[in-house]
């Protein structure tokens, strides 16, 4: 019988063939093709890894500046409770200033008096400087009271022994009292808006965060 040759096998050159006698070629991807693949999945895993980092640093400042908006508030807070502090302690240091008969004595609460003024405006500028500025209006507002409280109390610090025991009566129920309570009262409205203001800058804060958080997830 005749005897029929092998046909022959063409192999491409872009792809590899594995052949062993006697049995059926198999085809093997590209090289290109896996590192392809390789190089797209590493890209994705380094996308991810950015997309953490980055969202672990917006929690982190958002966590950071939230608590720094919390410690100026209760800073703040500690300011008007002085100022509220200092305010009842004046209208005292008045009253006993008024009621006192020995002048020595009353030169002493004078100076004391004089004292916490300075400090109770040191302590407004202070604030001011702290408070947002949402809250600059309400600020003056406060200083313009605290000033016209203390300019109510100058002419009792002018009187002598007699004038005190006349005037200082009426002058405390009239002039001092009153002053006081609308200070004190003004105070807590400023304080009400602060803790708004606070509130609102928070809110603020976590409005990113969520926009942030949102685009990373879709």
């Amino acid at each position: 019988s005749r005897v029929f040759p092998k046909p022959l096998v063409f192999v491409p050159r872009t792809i590899l063939w594995a052949v062993a006698p006697g049995q059926t070629p198999h085809m093997q991807p590209p090289v290109s093709s896996i590192r392809s693949v390789l190089g797209g999945f590493a890209g994705l895993l380094i996308l991810m890894g950015c997309l953490a980092v980055d969202s672990a640093k917006q929690t982190h400042d958002v966590s950071v500046t939230s608590a720094a908006l919390r410690k100026e508030s209760r800073d703040r807070d500690e300011l008007l409770d002085q100022l509220r502090t200092d305010t009842y302690r004046s209208a005292t240091l008045v009253r006993d200033y008024i009621l006192e008969p020995d002048d020595v004595l009353a030169a002493s609460q004078k100076a004391e008096l004089q004292s916490l003024r300075s400090r109770v405006e040191q302590s407004l500028i202070h604030y001011g400087k702290s408070a947002p500025r949402e809250e600059e209006e309400a600020v003056r507002g406060l200083q313009r009271h605290a000033e016209s409280y203390w300019t109510s109390l100058e002419p009792a610090l002018g009187w002598n022994r007699m004038a005190r025991r006349e005037q200082g009566e009426s002058f405390l129920r009239n002039t001092i009292v009153p002053r006081r309570n609308e200070l004190v009262q003004f105070m807590k409205q400023v304080n009400a808006l602060d803790e708004r203001s606070l509130d609102e800058a928070e809110g603020r804060i976590q409005l990113v965060q969520s926009r942030f958080q949102h685009r990373v997830n879709t």
